[in-house]
């Protein structure tokens, strides 16, 4: 899922109200539009939009799988729970890694965390 914004950010805008508990699927794609066939570890990462330098605020694994119409390994899935987003709010940069034994590829974009106004009922 691959496409070029002017922002330089890659993969598409999301909205979330912290403390919901969200699988996120992204089908990726290279620059020429074919299937990335993923062969190594994938990551997901969310940092702090206004300090680049911070260290995340989560981390996770993601899943990968093969797209049900190619059988092409190029679906990437992460699930984040309640309390990964609980506190959150505002912008955020979220990233994914792929890592295989020859590359590194990395593509951002943006997460807006919208407040969870009853913070107290997500343990």
């Amino acid at each position: 899922m691959s496409y070029h914004e002017p922002d330089g950010f890659q993969l598409p805008e999301i909205s979330i109200v912290g403390g919901t508990t969200e699988q996120l699927v992204f089908h990726l794609w290279s620059a020429s539009h074919d299937a990335i066939g993923l062969t190594g570890s994938c990551m997901f990462a969310i940092t702090s939009f206004i300090d680049p330098n911070s260290t995340p605020v989560v981390i996770k694994t993601m899943t990968i799988s093969a797209d049900a119409s190619s059988g092409i390994n190029n679906v990437a899935t992460v699930s984040l729970g309640a309390t990964d987003t609980r506190d959150l709010e505002g912008k955020y940069v979220y990233q994914i890694t792929l890592k295989s034994a020859s590359d590194v590829d990395v593509q951002q974009g943006i997460l807006y965390v919208a407040r969870n106004r009853h913070r107290a009922a997500i343990s």
